[in-house]
């Protein structure tokens, strides 16, 4: 059972970094003790059956942001970005690479082997 708890708390805090990483990204300038509630408001609702890959969390997550006073179109922007780096390992690896540097205010030199500076 402790191995079980374990992984599902590392499972969880890296959806909940990129969430981070995916609201920077996207404009959102919220500090991240504001954004890490919305982040588990929207990874509970991945729980939650979809139909064709839309559902639940979209909608969780635009309405957390409404309701945090943040705007509906950022949570879905936040979603979808999200759901970007998820989604597409090889391609969003070098993405979330950069988002991250960007966040950090790093910048990335280089062509496909970049180095982040």
């Amino acid at each position: 059972m402790p191995a079980i708890a374990l992984t599902t708390i590392v499972a969880v805090a890296g959806y909940a970094v990129i969430f981070l990483i995916a609201a920077r990204t996207t404009g959102v300038t919220t500090p991240f003790s504001r954004l890490l509630p919305l982040a588990l408001l929207a990874i509970l609702a991945m729980v939650l059956p979809s139909i064709a890959g839309w559902g639940p969390r979209e909608g969780a997550t635009a309405w957390v942001f409404a309701a945090a006073g943040l705007g509906a179109d950022r949570g879905a922007a936040v979603d979808l970005r999200q759901q970007r780096a998820v989604a597409a390992p090889p391609y969003s690896l070098r993405d979330l690479r950069d988002d991250l540097a960007r966040v950090l205010g790093a910048r990335v030199v280089g062509g496909d082997d970049d180095e982040v500076r």
